[in-house]
């Protein structure tokens, strides 16, 4: 695989192949770029949340103020360089418009990953036609199904692999100026997505392994930078530096993390295709010359310290598989196989045992279960399995995975041996990787399709169009984050967001409390409410004065401010279909006393009676005898619970349940 020896005598030659080859690399450029806009604009609303929703808002407030706000407060998040480069293109046109915008600077962004993938594998001396394949492989991978969202990973991918270019160049010959092109490189990586601050580490670890004692001389002025910026992280905390992301001082690494470890390489080796990992494991480990050290060097660490990054996401709450965290980390298999070939395909024993315990591996453990829940959420090659189980079912999907594992496998097995030409595996990889892209593309447009049918009014943004003003959003128990965060990602006017009776926030940033006085005025920071309301009554139901209806969907009713809007009554744990959960509350803020009547009820032919406790009295419910109830209440303030006895329901979408109950209403005395 190194460059054709003829050319050192046929300059002329060497020259027109290598703009050939530059032609070729700006083609693959382009017709990545236009793949993945076409794939991205099926892409018909975020689903990835919180973190569409908090880039976009960050964004527009840059944009609009120039700083990094949401819903009115700092976000403390470090990771600024796609909000940004995105921020022209929200003040655009409309918010549909924008978000166009930056699908289509996401695609141009994450297909530019093929220059620097060929730059390092022309430094490494591979021929031109390998490194393009190497190149095409960059973008052709899963990963870039990430064009169609609002995320840091598009502009992020690219600047790492950038980074990991001039890390080797400043690796392999050390300057002043190539030393300070790595910093500013890694540093825009690192601003883009706060993950790939391992580039620091990484090439601390690879100077070492290059110059050893001598690298404190050839590289005291990157590791002196290091130095100086981890004590300004001590100095400072974690939390002043990292900001949103300070949560990570909480993690801790244990056993689930040396687990995750293990299934994350094996993961990484499964999306490759298989048939180059065992070889280009061994790529690493034989390389040489200064340069392939230095590479090797680098990317090994780079690899490990991922690997780690991903297990203790995993391993600390999320447990899944961490496909976000690992995408540059694939895109350097190929090179590392093209050192092997280089090589003359050294260590065939090791590089047979390597696919072979993959292989079993696969057979032993079957793909549906790492996909399984939401386990596939932040991996685009787990997309593309699940994409498969429609047509397929689960079990056939994972047999199809399995067994396409093990022909990679037995590739890798007879390109070591020799018996077959290394080409195989090359076109066997980008057909793999062509093949798991498709799968995840369409997964993601049919997830979007199915948020956008559930979540998403036809006019998206129907809160701004009815033109009321500045809207509160009001979260309330037992809601789930995707239908309010969908809301505020298409709604600027929705400014604020507010927890009522203990509800959870959509994300770590800007929430308030929203408190009741006891005249039933809605307080927010200690202060009357003076804002119109976007309440969500999927398992709240309330009465209040001083608000109007402005618009209705689904679960969520938009009211528009009349006068200081005061609740009447809240009954948290009445579902929007009239359904009581198995527990919840009942309060009123009458003007005057009186009564709250309503009817329980459960449908014919339901299996058994319910017995319930509500306001104290045991109250048995039987099908298809209605029971009413009234309930005196006094002046003010008044609450009340209601609990399962016994009959509890569990409905076809897992909700439990008690009986159905009509809207409370208060009937004064």
């Amino acid at each position: 695989m190194i460059a054709n020896p003829r050319f050192a005598a046929r300059p002329l030659a060497a020259v027109r192949i290598e703009l050939g080859g530059r032609a070729a690399l700006a083609g693959i450029v382009a017709i990545s770029a236009i793949a993945r806009a076409l794939a991205a604009f099926t892409h018909v609303t975020p689903s990835y949340f919180p973190d569409e929703y908090l880039y976009a808002a960050i964004s527009r407030s840059l944009g609009a103020s120039g700083r990094p706000l949401v819903r009115g407060s700092t976000a403390h998040f470090p990771a600024l360089l796609e909000p940004l480069l995105a921020a022209p293109l929200w003040a655009a046109g409309s918010l549909e418009t924008g978000y166009r915008l930056v699908q289509l600077e996401n695609a141009v962004f994450m297909s530019l990953a093929a220059i620097p993938v060929y730059a390092l594998a022309r430094h490494l001396g591979l021929t031109t036609r390998y490194s393009l394949a190497c190149a095409a492989f960059a973008v052709a991978g899963p990963s870039l199904t990430y064009s169609g969202s609002v995320l840091a990973d598009p502009v992020a991918y690219p600047l790492a692999l950038t980074a990991l270019y001039g890390g080797l160049r400043a690796l392999e010959r050390p300057s002043a100026r190539s030393q300070l092109a790595f910093l500013a490189l890694a540093s825009l990586a690192c601003f883009a997505r706060v993950q790939y601050a391992v580039l620091f580490p990484a090439f601390a670890v690879g100077a070492l392994v290059v110059d050893q004692r001598r690298a404190f001389r050839t590289q005291r002025l990157p590791l002196g930078l290091f130095a100086a910026a981890s004590a300004g992280v001590a100095v400072v905390g974690l939390e002043g530096a990292a900001g949103y992301y300070s949560v990570v001082a909480s993690d801790h690494i244990g056993a689930a993390t040396l687990r995750w470890l293990g299934v994350d390489l094996f993961l990484v080796v499964l999306s490759s295709g298989m048939a180059i990992a065992p070889g280009a494991v061994v790529g690493l480990l034989a390389a040489r010359g200064r340069a392939q050290v230095a590479f090797a060097a680098l990317a090994g660490p780079f690899a490990a310290a991922s690997l780690l990054e991903a297990a203790v996401y995993a391993s600390n709450g999320a447990d899944d598989f961490e496909g976000r965290y690992l995408m540059a980390l694939a895109a350097l298999l190929p090179i590392a196989f093209g050192l092997y070939l280089q090589h003359g395909r050294p260590a065939r024993s090791a590089a047979a045992a390597i696919a072979a315990v993959v292989a079993v591996l696969t057979a032993l453990v079957p793909l549906s279960g790492y996909a399984a829940g939401g386990g596939y959420s932040n991996s685009p090659f787990l997309w593309s399995l699940k994409a498969l189980e429609w047509p397929l079912g689960i079990a056939d999907a994972s047999l199809v995975f399995a067994l396409a594992a093990t022909a990679g496998a037995l590739l890798a097995v007879a390109v070591a041996w020799r018996r077959l030409p290394s080409a195989v595996a090359i076109v066997w990889t980008l057909a793999v990787a062509a093949a798991l892209s498709a799968g995840a593309s369409i997964f993601s447009t049919n997830s979007s399709e199915l948020v956008r049918a559930r979540l998403v009014a036809p006019d998206p943004s129907w809160i701004d169009h009815a033109r009321i003003g500045p809207v509160a959003a009001v979260e309330t128990p037992g809601t789930a984050r995707g239908p309010l965060t969908e809301q505020l990602f298409w709604n600027r006017s929705l400014d604020r967001e507010l927890l009522l009776a203990g509800a959870d926030p959509t994300d770590a940033l800007a929430t308030s409390k929203l408190s009741v006085a006891r005249d039933g005025t809605l307080l927010a920071a200690e202060r009357p409410l003076q804002t119109s309301l976007l309440f969500d009554e999927y398992m709240t139901t309330p009465v209040l004065t001083g608000a109007v209806p402005a618009g209705r969907l689904r679960t969520f009713v938009l009211l528009r401010r009349t006068a200081t809007p005061k609740l009447r009554l809240l009954e948290v744990g009445r579902f929007w279909d009239g359904w009581l959960s198995v527990r919840g509350t009942l309060q009123t803020w009458a003007p005057r006393a009186g009564a709250i009547e309503f009817t329980l009820s459960l449908p014919w032919g339901h299996r058994q009676p319910a017995v319930l406790r509500f306001a104290g009295r045991r109250v048995v419910v039987r099908p298809g005898r209605p029971v009413q109830l009234r309930l005196p209440v006094p002046r003010g303030h008044w609450s009340s619970t209601f609990a399962l006895v016994s009959g509890a329901t569990v409905l076809p979408d897992q909700r439990p349940v008690i009986v159905r109950s009509t809207a409370p209403v208060f009937v004064p005395r």
